[in-house]
């Protein structure tokens, strides 16, 4: 037969193996349950903050988008506002004259230094949007005066555009004037039944 440990023979061995085991279910309790849940409690706080983390997130870039709206917002009202209206080829003589006008107004400023010579209209190329028609200026001035030239037509014509411009100077004549050539593309109205 198998005999009882001596531990168990005395009433002192007896609580010891009694508080032993419900300190081992203690334990085992408090591994099994307890810590299960402090676990869950640690991992609901990293949530917590992952979820507050992402909130504040999605309200910044909400605020954001708000602000890239009403930016968009203002600029389509700038855009509407700068809508360019073009002339039909019809009015070129007007715009021709409007040119030599200013050209003649940049030179009484210029003290005679720059004098237009000679305005030449192209011919007008039809496009989808708009129509262009070349226009060349050729005359007698310094840089300064072409380049103010082309800076009042830059500002007084949008819908002007400049597609090349040259500055020459004889080398002989290094104290006279030298001779420019701007070319102009005004955009006008597209013509009726062009593609």
């Amino acid at each position: 037969m198998i005999g009882w440990p001596t531990c168990m023979a005395t009433r002192a061995g007896v609580d010891a193996v009694f508080v032993a085991s419900w300190l081992a279910a203690g334990a085992a309790l408090w591994l099994g349950v307890v810590q299960r849940a402090l676990d869950e409690r640690h991992s609901a706080v990293e949530q917590q903050a992952l979820v507050t983390q992402l909130e504040d997130e999605a309200a910044q870039g909400a605020r954001q988008l708000a602000a890239k709206r009403a930016q968009g917002e203002a600029l389509s009202g700038q855009l509407s506002r700068m809508t360019l209206r073009l002339a039909g080829v019809g009015t070129l003589n007007q715009r021709l004259a409007q040119l030599t006008a200013l050209a003649s107004d940049v030179g009484q400023q210029q003290a005679g230094v720059l004098k237009l010579e000679q305005i030449t209209p192209g011919a007008p190329e039809a496009g989808a949007r708009s129509t262009a028609v070349p226009i060349r200026l050729v005359g007698v001035g310094g840089y300064a005066g072409a380049a103010d030239l082309l800076a009042r037509i830059r500002a007084r014509f949008p819908d002007t555009g400049v597609h090349g411009f040259a500055l020459a100077r004889s080398v002989e004549d290094a104290g006279g004037q030298g001779t420019f050539r701007v070319d102009l593309v005004w955009y006008a109205a597209p013509s009726e039944g062009a593609p």
